[in-house]
């Protein structure tokens, strides 16, 4: 007992002094420790987790911002890409808005450390989700240039010519076509057949694998009309004896026909022709014009079907013609 009662006596001598000492070696450690940890904040990507049967819709932060805690020495070890942020809506299954929690997941190696404190500054957010759909839209494509003068598109064929897409149900709902990366036929004369892909929708949409995505393009000659005018008719088969009173006027005709041949095409010779084989008295006739013109051109319009015509004796005329 006595021993234990000097022990208590010593520690009682001077206890103000000893506690004030013992204060200030908890503080110094304190300092110590405070002054080898270093403290950084990381902006991590965020990513959304949708693997049920809803999608987020709308703007979603892309980043949080993870203050880190640790010793300097290991600090200088840590960087963003070992954070991992999530928000997983996989479990919702309704359409609306919902104030989910942010989960931060750590690499293997900052599992390891220590010290380490992580904080997260924003551990909610708000987040829009509709229901995920998916149909079938054409593929539409992309043509760019112009085709060699006188020829022109006839059709396109994509293959293949639909293709599925996913996504959330406003979103999709409102694709009518997916289109092709540009086709281009600048100068083309002849059918061809292209490899080609389709843009980019966004992350929004997701395109089920197709394969390969090809174009066949197919051509034919333009089609243009021309007008001809002042063409002269010419009168064959006046019966002798037969001279015309009248004058004959010229014609105007319209033909159609393919770009490359009718658009230096020239009329030859009896273009137009009235024949008078048949009227072998003098007097005032309609006589039909007869167009002559190749035969792969289609007359559009002409200004006359018939001309009047007056004939004469040659007695009381001018002489014949033929």
């Amino acid at each position: 007992m006595t021993s234990i009662r000097r022990l208590i006596d010593r520690l009682l001598e001077n206890w103000i002094a000893k506690v004030v000492c013992l204060l200030i070696a908890i503080l110094l450690y304190i300092f110590y420790y405070a002054s080898q940890i270093d403290r950084k904040t990381f902006a991590v990507p965020l990513r959304i987790e949708e693997n049920g049967l809803v999608m987020h819709v709308g703007q979603i932060p892309n980043y949080v911002l993870v203050t880190v805690r640790t010793d300097d020495t290991i600090m200088n070890t840590i960087n963003a890409s070992d954070f991992d942020g999530v928000v997983d809506i996989s479990y919702i299954a309704e359409t609306g808005t919902y104030t989910l929690p942010v989960h931060v997941n750590l690499s293997p190696k900052l599992m390891e450390m220590n010290p380490l404190e992580v904080i997260l500054k924003d551990d909610k957010i708000d987040v829009q989700v509709e229901r995920k759909i998916t149909r079938y839209v054409p593929v539409e494509p992309s043509v760019v240039g112009e085709v060699a003068h006188g020829y022109r598109i006839k059709s396109i064929a994509v293959t293949p010519s639909t293709v599925e897409i996913s996504g959330p149900e406003s979103v999709v709902s409102a694709v009518r076509t997916i289109p092709t990366t540009r086709i281009t036929v600048s100068n083309a004369e002849k059918n061809f057949t292209v490899e080609t892909a389709l843009q980019e929708q966004g992350s929004m949409i997701t395109v089920k694998e197709h394969g390969a995505l090809s174009a066949t393009v197919w051509l034919e000659v333009d089609v243009m009309e021309k007008e001809f005018t002042g063409v002269p008719v010419e009168v064959v088969y006046l019966a002798p004896g037969l001279a015309l009173r009248s004058e004959i006027p010229t014609v105007s005709i319209i033909l159609s026909g393919e770009v490359p041949v009718l658009e230096n095409y020239r009329l030859g010779a009896r273009a137009a022709i009235i024949n008078l084989r048949d009227y072998t008295e003098p007097g005032t006739y309609e006589v039909p014009v007869r167009y002559s013109v190749l035969p792969s051109f289609t007359i559009v319009s002409k200004s006359a079907d018939f001309i009047t015509v007056t004939l004469d004796s040659v007695s009381s005329g001018s002489g014949g013609s033929r």
